[in-house]
């Protein structure tokens, strides 16, 4: 709950920095904050999806939290940008449950 609630203030100091997003969704899920955590990758994915080599573990992290709320077109979405910049991260991410259970769909 301690880093939970430090990722908050960091939050508030640097609202729109990728890795912070990131971190604090790993947090929020981690204290049952599922919706929580949701937003803030949506938030990332926002920032990243046009740079020229998004970072793997983000594009990773998406694609399971997307696949795990059933929200297939994100899923779809991501393990693209995934696949694109890190094809052997994409391979191993696929064989996921969630992930190739929605792939599949």
């Amino acid at each position: 709950m301690e880093t939970f609630e430090i990722g908050q203030r960091v939050l508030d100091l640097c609202p729109n920095d990728e890795s912070y997003l990131y971190n604090q969704s790993i947090s929020c899920e981690k204290v049952a904050k599922f919706d929580e955590a949701l937003a803030l990758v949506d938030r990332y994915m926002a920032i990243i999806c046009d740079k020229p080599n998004p970072d793997e573990d983000h594009l990773q992290r998406a694609v399971i939290t997307y696949a795990k709320a059933g929200l297939k077109a994100k899923t779809i979405d991501a393990f693209s940008l995934l696949k694109k910049h890190h094809p052997y991260i994409a391979d191993v991410v696929k064989g996921e449950d969630n992930v190739e259970a929605i792939l599949n769909a």
